[in-house]
């Protein structure tokens, strides 16, 4: 019992700690976190002491003292969940009534003739926010939107281009997900493809045209067939693995350059000097069909065993 109401009371105090509400906010790949922002500003500290101090108020004192006795009820949801701390929703009535007295102290100094300060500064504060929202945020949260599937149909369509008739074969432990992926990222849902593409799925053979989508290993003991695996499953060889001798390189993670899908034989990217890790220095580099096949296979494939 001890330690369950240990655990809610840390738990209460966590959804308020202020490295979360005015640094960094938790770290996840969503629409509704931040990393690198809090979930207020700074210049609000400023604000939320000032509402506090305006709710000290004769006539104010009331409102003040339901609102203090209102945070930790609105915030029962975080404490009463022994799952996850996923503060941003659980809290989400805490944090508004934070935000309302924050909306007092900016009323109270608006009051102030320093007044344009606070305009210059919240000016400021929102055109930070907008830079990291719009141009860092998509960047680290790329990983968890299916970027690398799309470096992946890229790839398989440079070398259907040079080698129309290769047959490449495909591991992922969800082949109608993958293959789903492939066909909407490579535009190839058509009225001439649509039975071809519904028969694939009713048969679950998981084929279009010559690439096949399986959830059983490659065979990348024949040095031929051009096979694709997911690196993160342990059920296939990894480059890690000394006694594979097979050439391999790989589609890295875009937020550390680990590998996410190993390439087996390849026929395209091996002829290029690549590098071990990704370096993205303009958005232009995300527009994966402006790249020519060298630029493209030197921004987004690598090379992991020149590491060792």
């Amino acid at each position: 019992m001890t330690a369950l109401v240990q655990l809610s009371a840390d738990k209460l105090l966590n959804s308020f700690s202020p490295h979360m509400l005015f640094l960094n906010s938790e770290p996840s790949a969503s629409g509704f976190a931040v990393w690198s922002h809090g979930l207020f500003y700074l210049v609000d500290i400023a604000l939320l002491l000032l509402g506090i101090g305006a709710l000290q108020q004769k006539k104010t004192r009331a409102i003040g003292v339901s609102f203090l006795l209102a945070l930790p009820f609105f915030a029962a949801p975080v404490v009463i969940n022994l799952t996850s701390e996923w503060y941003l929703l659980r809290s989400f009535f805490s944090y508004t009534l934070l935000l309302l007295v924050i909306t007092w102290g900016a009323f109270a100094w608006w009051q102030s003739r320093f007044r344009w300060i606070l305009v210059a500064i919240y000016t400021l504060s929102v055109l930070n926010f907008a830079s990291q929202y719009f141009v860092r945020y998509p960047v680290m949260g790329a990983d968890a939107g299916f970027f690398q599937e799309r470096v992946l149909t890229q790839y398989i369509s440079w070398v259907r281009q040079k080698y129309p008739q290769e047959p490449i074969i495909v591991y992922t432990i969800d082949p109608p997900i993958l293959l789903s992926s492939y066909l909407l990222h490579s535009g190839s849902v058509s009225d001439e493809t649509v039975d071809q593409i519904a028969q694939a799925f009713r048969d679950e053979t998981y084929k279009f045209d010559n690439i096949t989508f399986q959830n059983t290993c490659v065979d990348d003991d024949d040095g031929i067939t051009l096979g694709i695996t997911e690196a993160i499953r342990d059920r296939c060889r990894s480059l890690t693995d000394s006694s594979a001798d097979t050439t391999k390189i790989t589609i890295p993670a875009l937020k550390d350059s680990g590998s996410v899908y190993e390439i087996l034989n390849d026929t395209v990217c091996g002829q290029y000097d690549l590098g071990t890790f990704l370096q993205v220095n303009d958005l232009e580099q995300f527009r994966l069909s402006g790249l020519n096949e060298e630029l493209f296979c030197k921004q987004w494939i690598t090379d992991l065993k020149k590491v060792s």
